[in-house]
């Protein structure tokens, strides 16, 4: 429909590119087809850069129509480089397969807290990219207050207040002895959070 109409399909892979989803791209579990990707975050591990993939037909119509585009990391040989080796590391170490299978493994293990757990309403999720939505219930002070000694443990977990969601999007190289830890001190938290 949205090319029988001359439109053009953009998919932001800023946070779900570079194997977060368990394949290179988050739009790989869907029937879809790109004309423009835009890229960042895990794809420098760390080092700021961006990057927008499109197809040669667009990029050729851009250049036609005079179209000028500048950021301050434009065309940087470092950022390059780096990039270059973020996906050179991924594939050698087929970092995609184990964001998938470990993935796999961390959303059975929130399904299993979950399922003991009825401050949970629901765990979802796909590859490394997981989350828990607690229940409207559970007041954000107890959240936020679970989610900080979860912190001060050694565990970094992402809190959206609004949605009442812990999110995980741990490094594609967590090791599973690493996510056992985080959630038997989750669970052990929960459990006193309920307890005030």
């Amino acid at each position: 429909m949205i090319r029988r109409n001359n439109g053009i399909i953009i998919i932001d892979e800023i946070t779900t590119g570079a194997g977060r989803t368990g394949k290179w791209y988050g739009y790989m579990h869907y029937y879809m087809a790109p004309d423009i990707i835009a890229m960042g975050k895990g794809i420098g591990n760390g080092y700021p850069v961006s990057i927008t993939v499109m197809k040669a037909e667009i990029a050729e119509a851009l250049e036609k129509n005079d179209f000028h585009h500048t950021q301050s990391h434009q065309n940087d040989p470092l950022g390059c480089a780096v990039v270059k080796e973020v996906i050179d590391t991924i594939q050698e170490e087929d970092l995609i397969t184990s964001s998938r299978e470990t993935g796999d493994w961390f959303l059975k293990e929130l399904q299993r807290l979950a399922s003991k757990q009825a401050a949970i309403k629901e765990v979802r999720g796909r590859g490394l990219m997981l989350g828990i939505e607690f229940n409207e219930s559970i007041e954000k002070d107890h959240l936020r207050a679970l989610n900080k000694e979860l912190f001060y443990r050694g565990f970094l977990v992402g809190y959206k207040a609004v949605a009442n969601l812990f999110r995980f999007y741990p490094a594609l190289t967590i090791k599973r002895e690493n996510i056992k830890s985080m959630m038997e001190n989750l669970e052990e938290l929960i459990i006193k959070m309920l307890q005030q």
